[in-house]
């Protein structure tokens, strides 16, 4: 695996991320609830936690993943991880939309078809009430990892994606458990700085939208910019799991996965 590796890194450089510069438009009506960093099948406990909140939020609500909903995926033309998950089956029953994040960057039509769901482009404009909010997963916000950008290039090119496509299962599996540990202890050993989105960077991003929402950093918060305009950053759910509710046209709220059913009713 890793010749072939080393065979696509230098394909890989001279591609553009084409999949970065997909906008995708969505208009989402209330309830709608936007989360991020669950990586379901990192926990049990973070499954049951999940799986609590899915059973009592509305059946009307929305449910948006800005990415790494999952903690590993791969999909090919004659497999996926989809055994892996039994969460499925609560999500099939919510009108629902992913964003690929870093773990779960390989989401594509299998996953579309065991989700009955959508999976969005990594820079979404959505239209909620009369403001618009930009939807990103927040690894592009991250100018300072620049070894992590270049993983994400070759990630995302399309010599890499076909090399997941027709890999049996067994090997994707051995290929998408290296990549995992190997993501864990690069994570151990990365400084503080290159984790953070810059608020200018931030700011930028956000162009005429009124409000940016990600995740990727696992600092929630929320930033008011001078001329009104937002950023929310939801949590990771191996911590408090921060997501953001959008129970009224007016109302953008970020609350902790046991708050948030109370927000969306």
């Amino acid at each position: 695996m890793v010749p072939l590796l080393r065979y696509i890194f230098p394909l890989a450089t001279e591609l553009r991320d084409t999949e970065n510069f997909l906008m995708t438009v969505l208009t989402v009506e209330p309830p709608a609830l936007l989360l991020a960093d669950v990586h379901l099948g990192s926990d049990p406990a973070v499954s049951k936690r999940f799986c609590s909140l899915l059973e009592r939020i509305p059946p009307t609500t929305t449910v948006i993943s800005l990415g790494d909903l999952l903690d590993v995926w791969a999909e090919g033309s004659r497999y996926d991880f989809g055994s892996d998950y039994p969460e499925i089956e609560r999500l099939r029953t919510f009108p629902t939309y992913y964003l690929r994040g870093n773990r779960d960057f390989l989401l594509g039509p299998r996953w579309e078809h065991l989700t009955k769901g959508n999976v969005l482009g990594d820079e979404t404009e959505m239209r909620f009430g009369n403001r618009t909010f930009r939807l990103l997963h927040g690894d592009t916000l991250v100018e300072r990892d620049r070894r992590y950008k270049i993983w994400r290039r070759i990630a995302r090119s399309l010599p890499f994606r076909l090399l997941a496509s027709s890999l049996g299962e067994s090997a994707a599996r051995s290929l998408a458990g290296g990549l995992r540990n190997a993501g864990r202890i690069e994570v151990e050993h990365k400084k503080e700085d290159t984790m953070t989105i810059a608020a200018e960077t931030a700011k930028d991003s956000l162009g005429s939208a009124d409000v940016l929402v990600c995740g990727h950093t696992h600092k929630p918060g929320l930033v008011e910019f001078p001329d009104g305009k937002k950023w929310f950053t939801l949590g990771s759910w191996d911590c408090g799991g921060e997501v953001l509710c959008l129970g009224s046209e007016e109302t953008a709220v970020l609350v902790t996965p046991e708050e948030a059913p109370e927000r969306l009713r």
